[in-house]
């Protein structure tokens, strides 16, 4: 007699569960990410992520990240926001975006 098949899991309700994107390439050095890190993606979709990604950039150079890494978010910001004006995606371009507050994050 043949052993039973393990049990199915119940199907999903909703909509599938969004890949995780992982690079064929290595990361460069420094940027591996760790496993177990919490990390938090922004597709250029989503609901001002070209503001979000251009004001890191404009932090990160304050704080003397290096050059090479600002670079590469304000021109992913650029492409972002590139992207949500020839798809016609509503939000704020990232010339109308506000000026950043001096309020801390909770």
């Amino acid at each position: 007699m043949k052993p039973k098949p393990p049990p199915r899991p119940p199907k999903r309700k909703g909509p599938p569960p969004l890949p995780v994107n992982r690079p064929s390439a290595p990361a460069p050095a420094g940027l591996e990410l760790d496993p177990d890190e919490p990390a938090f993606v922004l597709r250029a979709g989503d609901f001002m992520a070209p503001e979000y990604v251009a004001k890191w950039a404009q932090d990160a150079e304050s704080f003397g990240v290096e050059a090479a890494r600002v670079r590469a978010a304000r021109q992913c910001a650029k492409r972002m926001n590139d992207y949500r004006l020839k798809k016609g995606i509503l939000g704020r371009s990232l010339e109308a975006a506000p000026k950043p507050r001096k309020e801390s994050i909770e």
